[in-house]
């Protein structure tokens, strides 16, 4: 479709609006990408908070097996016991609170698996610290020993492993959750980079386009009138379209060939203008010589009156001479009867 079917003013809407639903395009796929950030910056915070939670997890749980091994160690002393026993079942509480939160948060596969491990690395090592703790009741300090040494520190040593290996699975989806937002984020700017230099280039060409859609009806219409003005009417207007501009070149057009019509008619008058005064200078040269011709004829005819004149008079003369000598007979033939 030709941009000069379209009306100016449709055009430079189109236009306009071209421009207006790219930066609306631009716009909104720029707050989708920032909310799929935000969401995932969301998920990034509630990582983060598990791996801290995991992090205080291995380190209560570390702070209790070293209380209770300093218990085991003591075997069973009275003094130790009543000085660990209650900060051993606030950190027990705080570690049942820290499980229950991180199973629940925990959806993951390996996670699931990871707590599993945990639990049961956490039975192992109760198993064993009652497994120390009754033969130091039987004040058994051999069996306890033995118990401690082959049993429950091992114990505690692959519980706490555990929940490190939780942490350490948390701490890389940390890790790879910050570089899968990083790559977000830098796939946020290039879209809209993107979009924006894609916007830019379709409301050039568009503007173009309208700019040439205007221009070049406007110059030919220039070249007609200038060629008009200097008396050209054969230049060629050729309109094309519908729009303003090629409304005015149709109308000039229009008056180029009724210019033509005129100065036709005009030319076609002031050749059987021509024509007739040519006629007319032959009739009046036909009309001069016949008036020559008169006017010789004129002068004959009065040199020939002057001589008939001439002859009257003699004429004249000599019938009065007559008409004397017959007056002079009738007298003397009067005189000569008497």
């Amino acid at each position: 479709m030709k941009l000069n079917n379209i009306r100016t003013g449709t055009r430079q809407a189109l236009g306009f609006g071209l421009v207006i639903a790219l930066m609306a395009l631009v716009v909104g796929v720029t707050v989708l990408r920032l909310q799929a950030l935000d969401r995932a910056t969301t998920d990034l915070l509630e990582r983060e908070h598990r791996a801290a939670a995991v992090e205080e997890w291995r380190a209560l749980t570390q702070l209790n097996a070293t209380r209770a091994l300093a218990i085991a160690k003591s075997f069973g002393a009275a003094d130790v016991t009543a000085f660990f026993e209650a900060p051993i079942k606030d950190t027990s509480a705080r570690i049942g609170t820290l499980q229950d939160a991180l199973s629940r948060a925990v959806h993951s596969e390996r996670g699931q698996a990871l707590l599993a491990a945990i639990s049961a690395r956490r039975s192992e090592y109760l198993a064993a610290s009652q497994q120390v703790l009754d033969q130091t009741k039987a004040a058994n300090a051999d069996a306890a020993r033995q118990a401690l040494n082959d049993h429950m520190v091992p114990a505690s040593q692959a519980y706490v492993a555990a929940i490190e290996a939780l942490a350490q699975q948390q701490k890389e989806q940390v890790a790879a959750d910050r570089l899968a937002m990083q790559h977000h984020l830098d796939g946020t700017q290039a879209t809209a980079l993107a979009l924006l230099a894609l916007g830019a280039a379709v409301a050039a060409v568009f503007g173009w386009l309208i700019t040439r859609s205007i221009t070049v009806p406007l110059r030919h219409t220039v070249q007609a009138t200038e060629a008009m003005a200097a008396g050209d009417l054969t230049h060629p207007v050729t309109p094309e379209g519908r729009d303003e501009m090629t409304q005015m070149l149709r109308s000039l057009g229009a008056m180029q060939d009724a210019l033509r019509r005129v100065i036709g008619e005009v030319r076609a008058g002031s050749d059987s203008m021509s024509t007739a005064s040519e006629q007319i200078a032959s009739g009046n040269q036909d009309l001069s010589s016949r008036t020559e011709q008169t006017a010789s004829n004129l002068q004959q005819a009065a040199s020939s009156l002057e001589q008939l004149t001439g002859t009257v008079r003699q004429t004249a003369d000599s019938a009065r001479t007559a008409n004397q000598l017959a007056a002079s007979a009738t007298t003397v033939a009067q005189r000569g009867g008497e």
